[in-house]
């Protein structure tokens, strides 16, 4: 079996991913907190450094040719470029990852939001905070141009809000964003593309409860949802798996955020019958593959707290 390496054990998608890769292949796990390796004893968990610490890229060399590494699935946003660069060191390591190039753009929000408006497919209003004046209309959602997650986003609804935003939060003006506020069903979508580009599937799940992730979900087939992806993939050349974040408002796709990895609900389009991680790996290198329409609709993901013991 092909030795497999994937970042973020401590991640809400495991211990789902053990089952649905460990008879498949030998996978190997990293995580940066200790304890996690004491919750998955039976399991290859490997502890690392932060992401952000100088050492990361090192030790996860190292570990790439200790443990004869064939593949490597990033699922760390500022993790993906530092992946990427350890390819071009190890011509023998395989990341599962799209192109630096949109990786990178999809990194930086605003120029996202901009290239998207740009080639028609699809259109949220967008301003750099420098930009707001008097003139703007409320209720606005900020975010950071550069954040992973849901980090420093919040909606406001006047004046006061937006001053007190810039105050509390830490941010300066020519970090944050300000989108119009969307209204309308939220959909989270799992692209599934293997590194030639080659389209494989295609999952929609409609958000129904969401924290910060998403808690509830459910598989729902919607044709300008995948017209919309498909346009991405065409226009942008991912070359690799990616999730889109949207809304459906007023008939039309807004796609307001594209995360460059497998999303945390990737674990419900393997659940469907899309196992996402195991099809960019067989299809590595395919010029030619099957695309999965025959998906299962209308399955809930439904996450909740589990309690986990373990001896110091």
């Amino acid at each position: 079996m092909d030795n497999v390496l994937m970042s973020g054990a401590g991640g809400s998608p495991f211990p789902y991913i053990f089952d649905a890769l460990g008879d498949k292949y030998n996978l190997f796990v990293t995580d940066a907190n200790p304890v996690i390796k004491l919750i998955y004893p039976d399991q290859r968990i490997i502890t690392v450094p932060l992401v952000s610490q100088k050492n990361y890229a090192a030790v996860v060399r190292s570990l790439v040719k200790k443990h004869q590494i064939e593949y490597y699935i990033p699922l760390i946003d500022k993790e993906i470029p530092k992946a990427l660069s350890l390819a071009r060191k190890i011509p023998t390591l395989k990341v599962i990852s799209p192109s630096l190039k949109f990786v990178q753009l999809c990194l930086n929000k605003y120029r996202l939001m901009r290239v998207l408006s740009q080639l028609g497919i699809s259109r949220v209003d967008t301003k750099l905070a420098t930009d707001l004046d008097q003139r703007i209309k409320f209720p606005l959602f900020l975010k950071p141009i550069a954040s992973t997650g849901s980090r420093g986003a919040k909606k406001i609804i006047n004046f006061d809000q937006l001053e007190a935003y810039f105050k509390l939060e830490n941010y300066q003006r020519g970090e944050i964003m300000a989108q119009e506020y969307l209204e309308g069903d939220e959909y989270t979508v799992s692209v599934a593309v293997n590194n030639l580009n080659q389209l494989m599937a295609i999952v929609p799940k409609k958000i129904i409860v969401k924290k910060g992730i998403t808690q509830h979900a459910v598989t729902e087939k919607n044709e300008f949802i995948e017209n919309a992806c498909r346009k991405i993939v065409e226009e942008l050349q991912p070359a690799g798996p990616f999730n889109v974040q949207l809304r459906i408002a007023n008939g039309e796709v807004k796609i307001f955020e594209i995360n460059p990895r497998f999303s945390t609900t990737a674990i419900l389009t393997c659940e469907a019958g899309v196992n996402e991680f195991d099809l960019c790996i067989r299809n590595y290198n395919s010029k030619s593959v099957k695309y999965i329409d025959d998906w299962k609709q209308g399955l809930h993901l439904f996450r909740r707290w589990e309690s986990c013991f373990y001896e110091s």
